[in-house]
């Protein structure tokens, strides 16, 4: 057990040092790479075996291994709380942004109702592209979609409006199915 703690330590901070360049000029990380190349030696080396058996080295090494395993568990711990931190500050960044993409989403609802009084082809609602793309920001989604008539019937009203509707301009209107092929003896 002690020299799977010795090499998850390792590896943990080879893995930690590609993401931190300097991290091994730190004398403290120094101190404990030697270390951990040490107990490595120790317990790879076959010839010191028979020292297993002394009672001293025996709680030496249980006490290295623990001690190797909580240094594990803090370095992972500050890894976790440095993305966690990361994560934080991305929202926290990202709050001016998601305001203004709101304002700009606001605008085009308005742009799109003031279309509406001069042009009868649009037809925006508050919901409009939220019905469409979802919007995140929003509980009420759901409930809205659960209110709407979905279905055959909604789609055979909006083409038959589109073919015999009043507008003056030409629309290519695209009618595709599902054909049947059961077939009765």
């Amino acid at each position: 057990m002690a020299y799977a703690s010795v090499v998850s330590l390792a590896q943990t901070l080879e893995q930690l040092s590609t993401r931190i360049p300097g991290l091994f000029s730190d004398p403290k990380i120094q101190s404990l790479s030697a270390s951990l190349d040490y107990f490595k030696a120790f317990l790879d080396d076959s010839s010191k075996s028979s020292y297993y058996h002394q009672e001293n080295i025996k709680d030496l090494v249980g006490k290295s291994r623990d001690a190797l395993n909580e240094a594990e568990n803090i370095i992972e711990l500050k890894i976790c709380e440095i993305h966690q931190r990361g994560n934080e500050d991305l929202v926290g960044s990202l709050v001016p942004v998601v305001q203004k993409i709101e304002l700009l989403r606001e605008e085009l609802v308005l742009s799109l109702e003031t279309c509406t009084s001069h042009d009868h082809d649009i037809e925006p609602t508050e919901d409009h592209f939220e019905t469409r793309l979802g919007s995140p920001s929003r509980p009420s989604f759901n409930a809205n979609l659960e209110n709407n008539v979905v279905g055959l019937d909604d789609d055979l009203e909006k083409v038959i409006e589109r073919l015999l509707g009043y507008s003056s301009e030409r629309e290519v209107v695209a009618i595709t199915g599902r054909v049947n092929l059961t077939y009765d003896h």
